[in-house]
């Protein structure tokens, strides 16, 4: 990974209520797995209060004529975002991933990406899921083992950070 991932890191493992708000923090961590990993595009869908849809609220390398820009899915049962939003979990989508897997992911979000691989994982603070995070690469590039290990610790770092933000902020 680049260096400004690996810095991000640090600075959430030695310092996680140094960010302004949950939000920047999730703007820099959704940029970071985007260009510090070395991935395509980046996003994190932010789940419903009624725990109904997802929509895309931090992204990065996505611009506006991107489809992935203004994204937004409801929650149906037996896709890969409502296993997602049941238990916390990480999955490299990727061409060789068994087909049960792969139909996990609704037509119109594979429409929508474009990509027969990608990154997905929940985002669960204190046991209750709060979104999911989806990552690729261009489609002619493969990922890697390392970018996903990286990912699933960059995940892991948001959400103990976000865990702590939130209890700092119910102890003000």
């Amino acid at each position: 990974p680049e260096a400004s991932f690996l810095h991000l890191l640090k600075a959430i493992k030695q310092q996680p209520t140094d960010f302004n708000s949950a939000s920047a923090l999730m703007t820099k961590m959704v940029e970071q797995i985007q260009i510090g990993l070395r991935l395509k595009r980046c996003a994190l869908c932010v789940l419903s209060k009624d725990k109904s849809k997802l929509n895309i609220v931090f992204k990065s390398g996505i611009d506006g004529d991107d489809p992935l820009a203004s994204f937004s899915t409801p929650i149906i049962k037996g896709t890969i975002f409502s296993v997602l939003c049941d238990k916390p979990a990480a999955l490299w989508l990727k061409p060789s991933v068994k087909k049960e897997v792969s139909d996990l992911v609704p037509m119109n979000f594979k429409q929508t990406t474009q990509r027969d691989e990608a990154f997905f994982a929940s985002i669960f603070v204190k046991g209750k899921p709060i979104g999911v995070v989806y990552a690729d690469q261009d489609p002619d590039q493969r990922i890697d083992e390392a970018q996903f290990r990286y990912f699933k610790l960059a995940i892991k770092a948001l959400e103990s950070s976000l865990g702590t933000i939130s209890q700092d902020a119910q102890d003000s």
